[in-house]
């Protein structure tokens, strides 16, 4: 989210079917996903408290 939130600032924002890699550290794992999927994600019921606070701040970056 923080990714498409910087695409966003500087004007070139990604569509919603590019796909986007994700690298998470420790250990390197990545996961290609689109907007559209993450999108999609944050409006699903979230499983617990903890997972509807981080969609919650990832929503705020979204426009």
């Amino acid at each position: 989210m923080l990714a498409l939130s910087a695409f966003r600032e500087h004007g070139c924002a990604p569509g919603d079917g590019c796909p986007l890699q994700i690298e998470v550290a420790g250990p390197a794992v990545t996961h290609t996903v689109t907007p559209a999927r993450v999108r999609e994600w944050l409006r699903s019921t979230a499983k617990s408290p903890a997972e509807r606070i981080a969609k919650d701040r990832l929503k705020a970056l979204l426009p």
